[in-house]
Parts: structure tokens; sequence; C-alpha cells
């Protein structure tokens, strides 16, 4: 067999290597792929021969953008999952796919001709300087002399301090982290300073340019049009599975993910009743359990107005119970106790369920436009400063584990966190003071 029909053997039977670079109001679209399972999505740039661009990116991400870009190994190849003409005009000669249809096809075929050579590879975008000028300057690669580096450039060795646990002197790691890291919000940037497992201190960067919040489309719209009740609940259903689906794919849980996305893709009104089925499963999974409950817990005296967060750490705001399209409904507010990634990961799953029972009884009821508007993140009016104070209760002090556990459990958004803010230092204690309000 020749080499070219080997490669056009391997072409067509290995699934596409697909790293996805998400921007703003692409997760919904990236969860559908996840679900079908055609593409692989890699975890790292460096072993996909695709990158996916889905969503909407901003000016200031364009350099982040192109680094992630040139670290995907030669050939490699771009598609562009989204109609948002900045994102456009960042990747010129990107195959292009409609946002409504699906890039399976698009992605075979594009790898198929990079494999076979009939498609040139996405040359890189920025300059190839080296970024690490001390690296193999001096005697041990230290960056000059001495073994703390000093000239010409200098690598300062890591300080020690004390561990905050139980005083043993640990180096301090220091990190960034985002934007487009797949659990992290779209858009958010985290410097991070850990000791061992514990952060120490960390900052959020967030574009100033990112846009306004990262809302379904048809939340948006409620503020200034009517809308179909059952069409809301349903998309409020669709958002809070995918917060769900999320956290279950950050610990592995894949299957469980996948068949809570299948679910969400129904419209019959067996959903409702096979969602709280699942939830019931759900409870005695040992996996979920040992991820989630006592991580991140939130007093409920901190969480006005952030909906699902506030709801499952009992306290009892929702504003369709004051929604006049809502009356006659049967709506009543769901809560939880604990306030942890746990409770918050349920909330969300009955929420959905209780959605799917609301746009079955809704009927043809419209919503007018204004408020009061509950969104699948709470009220529309609360302030960045609330969301802020929040992560820097979490941050300094936690561990790692639990931080990012803790994160992708409130399904922030980065728009409604302060375009730069710093939570640090862990010696204050802060973090510890959360656990203290686990059930």
């Amino acid at each position: 067999m020749s080499q070219i029909s080997w490669l056009a053997k391997l072409a067509a039977a290995a699934p596409p290597q697909v790293f996805p670079l998400l921007g703003r109001g692409g997760r919904e679209q990236l969860q559908q792929l996840r679900v079908q399972q055609e593409l692989a999505l890699t975890s790292s740039p460096r072993h996909a021969m695709l990158l996916l661009v889905v969503g909407a990116l901003a000016p200031s991400q364009e350099r982040a953008a192109l680094l992630l870009h040139d670290q995907l190994p030669e050939p490699r190849g771009v598609l562009v999952w989204s109609d948002h003409p900045w994102t456009l005009a960042l990747f010129p000669n990107a195959q292009c796919v409609a946002p409504a249809a699906l890039p399976l096809t698009a992605a075979q075929a594009l790898q198929r001709a990079l494999l076979m050579g009939e498609e040139p590879s996405s040359p890189a975008r920025l300059p190839g300087d080296n970024p690490v000028q001390w690296r193999g300057v001096g005697k041990h690669g230290q960056g000059g002399e001495g073994m703390m580096g000093g000239k010409p450039y200098g690598r300062a060795m890591a300080m020690k301090r004390p561990d905050l646990r139980d005083g043993l002197q640990l180096d301090a790691l220091r990190f960034v982290l985002g934007p487009f890291l797949s659990y992290m919000p779209p858009g958010l940037e985290l410097a991070i300073e850990l000791q061992g497992d514990v952060i120490q201190q960390l900052r959020a960067r967030v574009s100033d340019d990112a846009g306004g919040p990262d809302l379904p489309p048809l939340f948006r719209d409620a503020a200034s049009r009517p809308v179909r009740v059952d069409a809301l609940e349903r998309a409020r259903a669709r958002h809070l599975l995918g917060a769900c689906a999320e956290l279950l794919w950050l610990h592995g849980l894949d299957g469980w993910a996948a068949q809570l996305l299948q679910l969400n893709a129904r419209r019959d009104h067996d959903v409702a009743k096979e969602l709280w089925a699942l939830s019931g499963r759900l409870r005695r999974s040992s996996g979920l359990q040992l991820f989630t409950r006592g991580v991140g817990s939130l007093p409920a005296t901190l969480l006005s107005g952030t909906g699902p967060i506030a709801r499952a750490a009992g306290l009892r705001q929702d504003e369709r119970s004051r929604d006049p399209a809502y009356r006659g409904l049967g709506f009543e507010i769901v809560t939880h106790a604990c306030g942890d990634a746990e409770a918050r990961f349920f909330q969300r799953l009955h929420e959905a369920a209780q959605a799917h029972e609301l746009a079955a009884r809704a009927g043809e009821r419209v919503r007018e436009p204004g408020p009061p508007l509950e969104t699948p993140r709470g009220a529309l009016q609360v302030t960045r400063e609330r969301w802020s104070q929040l992560l820097s209760l979490l941050a300094a002090g936690s561990s790692w584990d639990s931080f990012v556990t803790t994160l992708v459990s409130l399904d922030l958004d980065a728009a409604l966190l302060p375009s730069s803010s710093n939570y640090g230092d862990a010696h204050t204690g802060r973090a510890a003071e959360a656990e203290e309000h686990a059930c």
C-alpha cells in the first residue's frame, strides 16, 4: 500500500482532532459537539490538528487567540463556527461554518485535506522570537551567573513561605490561566500564586471590550420585547443543564453529562419526569458526592439576587414569583440548604426539571417585556461587586481542586466581574470562613 493510500485511509477513519477556542456565547454550541462525539475534542492545542473558534472574541483577546493558534502543530487548520464580525476578521483564511449548522463535515474534510497535502497548513501568526531570552544562557542554562540567575537576564529562584496548614516551607508557584481554558468562563484570566496546592493570591482580569452579560439570547430579548413563556423556560433549562454538565465533565463523569444534554434536546412532556428520576440516581453517585459535597460553601447572607446560587443556600428569591406571566402555572420556589457545590448542582438540575414542567403548562402564554425578569443566573440588576465579593471569599486559602470545582459550580459570567481585581492574601483566612457554612 502506498503512503498516499495509507494516509487517505487514516484521514477517513480517524475523528478530527479539534481544540475548541471558546468565545462568548459559544458554550451551548460546544456542548452539542460533546454530546455527539464525532469530533475528538482535545484538552491541549498541542494535541490537535484543527482549531475550532466558537462564539465571539473581543479585540483585546487577539494576541491570546493567535498565541493559542500557533501552538497547534503543523499541519494545522482553522474553522470559525461563528458569524461575529471581529472573530471572522481575526482568522481571514479560516473555513467558516454558520452557527445554525454543525462543523462535523467541514472538520472531517479539512483534516483529510491537510493530511493529504491538498490544503496548506495555517501559517504562524505571531513572530517566532524566543519569548524567554535567558533560556540556555549561563553554565546551567539558568539565565546568567550564579545559581539564582543574575547577568545578563536573570531568573529568580522561587522563594519559600510558610504553608498555611502546617507551616512547612514551600516554593511559591505563579502562573496564568485563561482566557480560553475550557472549564473557565470565556474571557476570564486568572493570575495565580500557589504554595503546594493552596492558593495564596489570585488576580482576575477581564477584557473591557468583552460586551454585556453572556446570557441566552431569549433572555436579552425578554427585557425589550414579548416572548413566549414556554420558549423562555426551555431556554432556561438548556442553560441550567449545560452548567450541570460542565461540572460533570470537569470530574470525568462524561456519561452522566451526555444523558443530561440528550434529555435537554427533547421537547416532549416526559423530559421533566426523567430529569427528576436522573436526579435521584445522581444523588446516589459517590463520584459526584466526593468532588462536590462541602466544597465552596457560601452563606445565604451574601447571595441576594444570584439566582440558583442563592436558592442553593436556602434563600427564597425568584423574580418569577412576582412575574404576572407565571400566575396560575403552579410555580413554586425550589431551594436547597447547604450552599455548597453539590447543592448548586442539584438546585440547577431541579430548576431545569421545573422549567420543563412550566413550559408544558404555559401553552401559548406570552410574557410582556421588562422587569421582573429571572435569568438563569439570577436577577439582572446584581452588581459586579457582589460577584467579585463571592470570588474573593472562595479564592485565597482554598486548595486548587476545591477552587476549580467551586468556580465551575458558580456558572460565572466573566462580564459580571470587574475588569481587574485582586483576591489575596491567603493569610487573611477568608476561604476558611466560607467552609464554616458547610452542612
